[in-house]
């Protein structure tokens, strides 16, 4: 009885040892892999139709992204003058159901302001 106790008592005071040195388990290989952020720079566009939610759009040189109801987009949609502002916008493009568009779930943004004009040079003086 004696040897068994003391066996249990060696057992429980080398098991967490064990259990420290314990590998981590690997990451599944089709793990789902976290977004990637894009940036942006274009006009935002806001399409209203009568009896339906309006339509916003994000429109680059090369490209237009439906941007997705989101918190970000309800600031944006706030912004004065929104039509003739230049943004960089910054989120992820997620696929649509239809697998054929993308929509774009908005992250960050900033208005673009142009760089002010530099003064012309003074004439040179006699």
């Amino acid at each position: 009885m004696k040897k068994l106790l003391i066996v249990a008592l060696v057992a429980l005071m080398a098991l967490p040892a064990f259990a420290a040195d314990k590998p981590a388990a690997a990451p599944a290989a089709d793990a789902a892999k976290a977004p990637e952020l894009v940036k942006l720079e274009g006009k935002v566009i806001v399409t209203k139709t009568e009896g339906q939610p309006d339509v916003v759009t994000f429109k680059t040189a090369d490209a237009e992204y439906t941007l997705l109801p989101c918190d970000k987009l309800n600031e944006l949609l706030k912004v004065a003058d929104l039509a003739n502002k230049t943004f960089e916008i910054e989120g992820e493009k997620v696929p649509a159901k239809d697998g054929k568009t993308e929509g774009f779930m908005l992250k960050n943004f900033v208005e673009k302001v142009a760089a002010p004009a530099e003064p012309a040079p003074a004439p040179a003086g006699k």
